[in-house]
């Protein structure tokens, strides 16, 4: 399995091993999140990846979206979003 881009790779993003759980996602989604904030940090750059940050937590911490992105990467993610 191949990730297109590092900002696909949610567990890069979100700076956490592949395995890791979900103790430690919210962990690094609370860290990043302080950082990048929009009310913290005003740049546009930290807001985009802000949001990014915030996608990769939210489909990482739902078992059926993670079991999704685990097998399939995004596009898993954007076949559960386009049939639910």
């Amino acid at each position: 399995w191949k990730v297109r881009s590092w900002d696909e790779n949610y567990f890069h993003v979100l700076g956490v091993p592949r395995d890791t759980d979900t103790r430690n996602i919210k962990r690094a989604y609370r860290r990043l999140s302080i950082e990048l904030h929009p009310d913290k940090n005003p740049s546009e750059a930290a807001r985009e990846r802000f949001l990014l940050v915030t996608k990769a937590q939210n489909a990482l911490l739902n078992n059926e979206t993670r079991e999704a992105y685990d097998r399939f990467g995004v596009d898993g993610l954007k076949w559960i979003e386009n049939y639910q």
